[in-house]
């Protein structure tokens, strides 16, 4: 009999919880849109060699990018870029958060990266976060005052043995 009434209890009390803690979480995220090289509230960009789709975050901006060529691509890390809502270039990090040693790397020098390789017709999913210039982490936008703010990543290919470089410009909406 206790335990009839017992278990659902808990049970409810675990579903205002969890809704308490999504209500939370969500009211904290903001609303991107894509408005480089085109504009697309899906985050979405398509052309003859890639489909690309991103999720950016505060810290890090996340995507998957598909090679539709015949021959495999190469992202060269060592040249991505992302501009911040201020107009100031970083290099980046990505999901390895590693560089080639070179010996020790001085606070702000280039991190040298290693390539990625995406084989013809799969896919790679990573992300890029601005590598820091100092002590602080770097964050892509403001916490506070975030609408309306821009920032680029710029992300250069390999595909068929030329480089192609492909400017992402993103606005935060609300």
């Amino acid at each position: 009999m206790l335990s009839r009434i017992f278990l659902p209890g808990i049970l409810l009390f675990s579903l205002f919880c969890g809704c308490a803690g999504l209500d939370k979480q969500k009211s904290a995220e903001h609303r991107f849109k894509l408005i480089k090289p085109i504009t697309s509230e899906e985050l979405r960009f398509e052309d003859e060699s890639i489909l690309v789709r991103f999720t950016p975050e505060h810290k890090r901006i996340y995507f998957t990018l598909w090679n539709k060529t015949q021959t495999p691509m190469k992202i060269l890390w060592d040249e991505v870029i992302f501009i911040n809502p201020e107009g100031q270039s970083n290099w980046v990090l990505n999901s390895q958060e590693t560089y080639r040693d070179v010996g020790k790397v001085a606070v702000g020098a280039h991190p040298l990266l290693d390539q990625s390789i995406i084989p013809s017709g799969t896919s790679h999913g990573d992300y890029a976060r601005p590598y820091p210039t100092g002590p602080q982490e770097t964050y892509i936008y403001p916490e506070k005052y975030a609408q309306g703010c821009r920032f680029s990543l710029v992300l250069p290919l390999e595909i068929n043995e030329r480089t192609k470089v492909y400017t992402f410009g993103f606005e935060i909406v609300e």
